[in-house]
């Protein structure tokens, strides 16, 4: 107990803000509404499903990480959205290998959640703790190759926009 005391201590540096500890961007797990059976898709870094939050229609985004006890590939792979991931010791290079996956998470948090466009679908929030994950608006023209497939033309244009 007096570890993890000093641990907190530590963290919160000699003001003591436990703000510091938060992000900005934090949105807890219990905070959304996942509509399980509105499963979008799936692949090799995590699953995507539709969610409420805030009476909101919101997009989640689960990250795998390295060492995960679920199959990502899988249609249910939100089942476990909730529960605690496996703290079993994993072995030295995937131990690492997780370390860095929660770094650049949390990096990538940190710069999508300060960036404003237009064309680029907005994060809400994330969350870090457990199974990290991202809140994002939904994209109603759906992934942007998609759109692009579909108009072609716009292809020159949006790259234009883009860079504006």
């Amino acid at each position: 107990m007096k570890k993890t005391y000093e641990e907190i201590e530590s963290r919160l540096g000699n003001n003591g803000d436990a703000a510091n500890l938060t992000p900005e961007w934090f949105i807890p797990w219990y905070k959304l509404f996942l509509d399980k059976g509105n499963h979008l898709g799936a692949g090799s870094f995590g699953s995507v499903c539709r969610a409420k939050w805030l009476d909101s229609d919101v997009v989640v985004k689960q990250v795998t990480l390295p060492g995960s006890d679920r199959n990502p590939e899988g249609a249910n792979s939100f089942d476990s959205f909730f529960e605690p991931i496996d703290q079993s010791p994993l072995d030295p290079q995937t131990a690492a290998k997780r370390s860095e996956a929660q770094t650049m998470f949390r990096r990538e948090a940190d710069i999508w959640f300060g960036f404003s466009h237009p064309h680029v679908v907005r994060l809400f929030g994330a969350c870090h703790i457990g199974r990290p994950f991202f809140v994002c608006e939904y994209a109603t023209h759906g992934t942007l190759d998609r759109y692009l497939r579909k108009h072609p033309n716009e292809l020159w244009t949006k790259f234009r926009e883009a860079a504006l």
